[in-house]
Order: C-alpha cells, then sequence, then structure tokens
C-alpha cells in the first residue's frame, strides 16, 4: 500500500431541530399585536347616540342586564323590542324563573339610552327595575372629547 492515507471526511451533524425560543417570542408579538389593535364590538344592537360625560368610566363587565332605549321610547332587552308594560312583564318573569331571587336582586343594570329619549321614560325604566328588586343601575355614557 501507499504511504498515503486516506482521509475520509467527517460528515458534520445537522441541527435539524426548530429553535423554540425565537419561535415563541414572534407569537407573542403577534398576539399582542392583534390585542393592542382589536377594535371591540359595541355592546348595543341599535343605532343609537349615546349622551357625552368627561367624568364616564369604563363600564364594568360581567353578569348584568343590559337595557337599551330608543329616541322614540322603546326598550330593547337582549335585542328584543319591548314597550314598558312588557319590560315590567319580562322582569317579572325574570325573577320567577330565578333559582334564587336575592341573586336576581345584585343583578346590575346597563342603560344604554339614546341622548333624545326623554327624562321621563328613562325615569319610568328605572323605577320599573326597582319595582322588580333591581338596585343596581348604571347609565351609560360616551366620554366627551376634550
Amino acid at each position: 500500500m501507499d504511504s498515503q492515507s486516506f482521509h475520509i471526511p467527517r460528515k458534520r451533524k445537522l441541527n435539524g431541530g426548530i429553535l423554540i425560543t425565537p419561535l415563541i417570542d414572534i407569537v407573542f408579538l403577534v398576539l399582542i399585536f392583534f390585542v393592542m389593535n382589536a377594535s371591540f364590538i359595541k355592546p348595543t344592537s341599535l343605532q343609537i347616540s349615546l349622551p357625552e360625560t368627561e367624568s364616564a368610566g369604563p363600564a364594568e363587565t360581567g353578569e348584568s342586564l343590559d337595557i337599551e332605549i330608543e329616541a322614540s321610547g322603546l326598550i330593547r332587552v337582549d335585542g328584543n323590542p319591548m314597550n314598558t308594560e312588557n319590560f315590567a312583564a319580562f322582569l317579572r318573569r325574570a325573577r320567577e324563573k330565578a333559582e334564587d331571587p336575592s341573586s336576581f336582586e345584585q343583578t346590575d343594570a346597563r342603560i344604554f339610552g339614546d341622548a333624545a329619549v326623554s327624562y321621563q321614560q328613562m325615569i319610568r325604566v328605572i323605577d320599573i327595575l326597582g319595582n322588580n328588586g333591581i338596585r343596581s343601575v348604571s347609565l351609560i355614557a360616551d366620554s366627551a372629547e376634550p
């Protein structure tokens, strides 16, 4: 044999795995981007013009009864139109169906009233709520532009 030695090149090990840390970073950045740029749907199903206030805070979320009042005086609960008599009957039925009447009384009512709704109509709705045991009522308004 020759004095020449044969040098067989070794195969380099290829790192075939996916680097997971940069992938997680990118996923979190994309998630943050979409959360920050999401446009949340307004909770009303009507085209009502809410009154504006400079001291309005964010509306609380959770268990609440959302009531919408149109400028014409029509009341909507969960998108179902009704007049004041039907609204009172709706609350009586809901209170009777509640497993615990005291839990129904702790329900928060949020009123989304059009800016053109009469003061009398607003008081009538609040009075019906009070007569049916609901004591926590919030009037929802838009923040005024500074």
